[in-house]
């Protein structure tokens, strides 16, 4: 069911306790970073596993402050740096991070769950609760071949968006089926029981204008951001592709990609 989402490798890790408690992580991987089996996921350090769906864009600067540290890496891929942050910082790694991501990190030794998803929710995160557990996947599908029944259309969100159109999806955490709903964005959850989830905002948008600064600092400062950007953004140890529109954006990040970083992009419109 998973293999549209990653065709390079398909793994699990499940943890069984004597309370009857288990926990169950799959994964299907498309290599981005590291294409060697080093970066094969579910990704484990001592007691702790992850599963990671997205890209930390700034991993190798991150991932040389571990090397400062005398953390010993045995992969050039950006799970491992996220693990490791996370190891070190605990809930403050995300402040460290620039990407999309969801992920689920469990820890075998004290049974606890951390959850996560980016500050823009670009990756998706949906989740669903019953007496017989707590079902969390990048795609609703997921969810329902965990069910034993089918689960209820929720009409009134059905309802809102043939009125309101697409717009109208994203003012609540609530889908087209009921109790299950949408990982908030820029939030994270810590905690052992997942029965009841507390949610946490780890970044919010804040609006700060600078009426004291000119409108060449203004250009000048804007380009610097979005070349930096794109340039994060152009690092892959596989071939990068381009959908081409023929707007603004598209063509601003085709322009930028070659002349300022001589990328030959292959682009599709």
């Amino acid at each position: 069911k998973m293999k549209s989402r990653g065709p390079n490798s398909q793994d699990f890790f499940q943890n069984n306790d004597a309370l009857g408690n288990n926990v169950y992580l799959l994964h299907s991987r498309l290599s981005i970073f590291d294409l060697s089996k080093n970066g094969k996921q579910p990704f484990f350090f001592r007691n702790y596993v992850i599963i990671f769906n997205g890209e930390i864009y700034n991993f190798k600067e991150l991932r040389s402050i571990l090397i400062k540290r005398g953390v010993k890496l045995k992969s050039n891929c950006d799970t491992e740096v996220l693990l490791h942050f996370f190891i070190i910082y605990k809930e403050k790694c995300l402040d460290f991070f620039e990407g999309m991501w969801s992920f689920v990190i469990f820890d075998t030794k004290n049974k606890t769950f951390f959850i996560s998803r980016d500050r823009f929710g670009e990756k998706p995160l949906y989740y669903l609760q019953n007496q017989s557990g707590f079902y969390f996947g990048s795609e609703i599908n997921y969810i329902k071949n965990f069910l034993n029944k089918k689960i209820k259309i929720n009409e009134y969100q059905l309802k809102k968006y043939l009125g309101f159109g697409y717009k109208s999806l994203h003012k609540s955490y609530d889908t087209f089926y009921e109790d299950l709903k949408i990982f908030p964005k820029s939030s994270f959850i810590y905690q052992k029981n997942l029965s009841t989830l507390f949610f946490k905002k780890y970044w919010k948008l804040e609006y700060k204008p600078d009426n004291k600064v000119s409108i060449n600092e203004t250009i000048s400062e804007s380009k610097k951001l979005l070349v930096d950007a794109v340039g994060l953004r152009l690092r892959s140890d596989v071939p990068i592709g381009l959908c081409l529109s023929g707007g603004i954006d598209s063509t601003g990040i085709a322009s930028i990609a070659k002349k300022c970083f001589n990328k030959d992009l292959d682009t599709y419109s």
